[in-house]
């Protein structure tokens, strides 16, 4: 072979694997019973992705999926009751998110929903019911 050929082969297979790392940053897949959320540069859109294949920006956007199916989680509550006695209880939550407040959710609150928003209600509530 000459060098000019082999120099043709080699430049055609960077020149393909780059284009493979460019469509495959490109794309996204939403799993079903997961809504995502295109974050671009930091900011995020105000509307949800639906389940399934999309494109985005290479290497700009990111997809953060957030699970909307129905979830249990275990929460240990202690508390005091109103003659000062010590009530520890093990509670299973069950919960989900809504579909449509995926988005404003994700802006609001840091990290897994249940950790920042439904456990701190859940454990005060309780607070509240045993101190009466």
């Amino acid at each position: 072979m000459q060098r000019s050929t082999i120099a043709a082969i080699v430049t055609g297979a960077v020149l393909l694997f780059v284009l493979v790392i460019l469509l495959s940053s490109g794309s996204y897949v939403v799993e079903p019973g997961t809504r995502g959320i295109k974050v671009t540069l930091g900011k995020a859109t105000d509307q949800f992705l639906s389940e399934g294949f999309g494109w985005k920006a290479p290497f700009v956007t990111t997809i953060v999926p957030v699970n909307i199916r129905q979830q249990t989680q275990t929460v240990k509550a202690e508390c005091f009751s109103s003659d000062l006695q010590q009530v520890v209880a093990d509670l299973r939550i069950l919960y989900r998110v809504p579909e449509q407040s995926v988005v404003q959710i994700y802006k609001q609150f840091s990290g897994d929903p249940f950790d920042s928003l439904i456990a701190p209600r859940v454990q005060e509530a309780i607070k509240e019911v045993t101190a009466s």
